[in-house]
């Protein structure tokens, strides 16, 4: 039994530490890491008090890099861990493990655990990172290692291991749902985060530190307002206004709260359990068998001295185009079409600013995995032998993918372009096609560079994030920059991620 643990567990993270999208997550965690802690000299910064922020020391560095790696790991880390199991039904692996002698629950706890490596590698990515970047940020200032290891301990590692448990609980719960497991992620992020915290229910770990830091400035300074401000903030730190915060401790009575949001994620664990299918797929197979048996019945019949009409060739793309068209919109629920109609609708009535900056990405989001497997659903589907045996099927396949996409994404935007068109605001009218241009681009570019679907989900996922809170630097439709200047950049990447992915596909088809 040990040896099955090991290698459930030790399979399950190789799944994705082979991929190309947990080596290009790893190298973004990097250059992200890299840039929680500025330079000195920098536009920006990432924690503040007020007007105040901290003297590059052990403790800044420690709870800075914390925080950031409890909040952003919790959030881009649950799209590159979900589908661990549908992995194994794919895989055809999840029926070995179906007959063997491991319990439901046992296999889900395992499951969670390498969920729990993957996230607690990029941790200590970010913790070595962190670590370095102090002997090259700090000036003069004493080494202590405790200061790094508590903060990433007590803050970091509970909300990701709870966060590995919801990634299995919400998989259980609804199968081959990838949308809505996000979409109740989201949901269930946004809520605990914007939501008042105490130390009783905070998730991320981050209301006492916060409390105590604020409680050390606010000794320095009385009578200031002093509040904990967290993100990419623009301005420069000022000399005069650095404090050199101390060490904080970490009661028993913290250590408690962080150790119930951990035996919480087990709670749910314990539950997903109960409804665990054990990749038991029979019930599926017995729905469908009748139409199995009609479509039997149907090609018995067949006679092929029936058929009178003379094959036609068409190399065109038009049918194509219309088959790919119908099957992402048939890829949709029902009700997901019903909320990104109603959504539709709401853009021609709320405020333009409102409509362009949180209505239209918000939609895009609900649409994400219908494109993020342009290039990887033949793979997905075990239909790339078939379809490579059409006339250029690189190249006439997935232009016809890239079209029905592009037209999904522009007649979810209709609403937000009429509105613009009737009062002559063109260059945000084409701001808004060039996003729609630059998401389904983006998807094919990284679907051929990753071959998953996986990288665009959570680099896509994390832009809607950024967009939503109005971060310039993520504006790729043109919600918060409104010059010509800028419509001339998203034009450049837009001509810049096509360049590339024809190269790519270009190379693939030579092959």
């Amino acid at each position: 039994m040990s040896m099955t643990v090991i290698n459930i567990i030790k399979g399950s993270f190789l799944q994705y530490a082979r991929g190309y999208a947990y080596l290009i997550t790893i190298a973004i965690t990097i250059g992200i890491a890299s840039l929680i802690i500025p330079a000195p000299s920098a536009g920006y910064t990432t924690m503040s008090f007020g007007s105040y922020s901290g003297v590059y020391n052990c403790t800044y560095f420690g709870l800075v890099t914390a925080i950031f790696a409890s909040v952003f790991l919790s959030l881009v880390g649950f799209f590159l861990i979900a589908g661990s199991i549908e992995k194994d039904i794919k895989s055809r692996v999840g029926v070995l493990i179906g007959t063997s002698r491991i319990s439901n629950l046992g296999f889900l706890v395992f499951k969670m655990l390498s969920n729990f490596i993957v996230l607690l590698s990029m941790l200590a990515v970010i913790f070595f990172v962190t670590i370095s970047m102090f002997f090259y940020r700090s000036i003069d200032q004493e080494f202590v290692l405790l200061e790094f290891i508590l903060p990433f301990l007590f803050i970091a590692l509970p909300t990701l291991f709870f966060v590995s448990c919801l990634a299995v609980l919400l998989e259980v719960v609804f199968p081959k749902m990838r949308r809505i497991q996000y979409v109740l992620f989201f949901g269930i992020f946004m809520l605990t985060l914007l939501s008042p915290q105490s130390t009783q229910t905070d998730l991320y770990g981050i209301s006492y530190p916060e409390e105590q830091l604020i409680s050390q400035i606010s000794i320095l300074h009385p009578g200031e307002n002093i509040s904990l401000a967290v993100g990419i903030m623009p301005g420069k730190r000022e000399a005069d206004k650095l404090v050199a915060l101390k060490a904080i401790s970490y009661p028993l009575s913290f250590i408690k709260y962080r150790l119930f949001w951990m035996l919480f994620g087990m709670f749910l664990v314990v539950l997903a359990s109960l409804r665990f299918h054990r990749f038991d797929l029979s019930l599926e197979r017995d729905t469908n068998l009748v139409d199995h048996e009609k479509i039997f019945k149907t090609s018995s019949d067949f006679r092929i001295e029936s058929i009178t009409e003379g094959i036609t060739f068409a190399p065109g793309i038009k049918s194509l185009v219309y088959a790919e068209l119908v099957m992402m919109i048939r890829k949709n629920k029902k009700g997901l079409s019903a909320l990104i109609l109603c959504g539709m609708i709401a853009m021609i009535f709320v405020p333009v600013s409102l409509s362009h900056c949180y209505l239209l990405p918000t939609l895009w989001f609900l649409q994400m995995i219908m494109w993020s497997d342009l290039t990887t659903k033949d793979k997905n589907l075990r239909t790339d032998y078939l379809s490579m045996t059409s006339l250029k099927p690189v190249k006439r396949i997935l232009f016809a993918r890239i079209s029905a996409a592009l037209i999904t994404a522009l007649v979810i935007t209709l609403p937000l372009i009429v509105r613009y068109v009737l009062v002559l605001d063109f260059l945000s009218c084409i701001n808004v096609i060039l996003g729609a241009v630059i998401v389904v681009l983006l998807s094919v570019l990284l679907g051929q560079l990753s071959k998953t679907n996986k990288l665009f989900e959570v680099i896509f996922f994390f832009m809607v994030y950024a967009n939503l809170n109005l971060v310039p630097i993520a504006d790729f439709f043109g919600g918060v920059h409104h010059t010509a200047l800028y419509t001339l950049l998203l034009f450049t990447i837009s001509i810049l991620f096509f360049g590339l992915s024809y190269f790519l596909m270009i190379r693939y088809e030579r092959s």
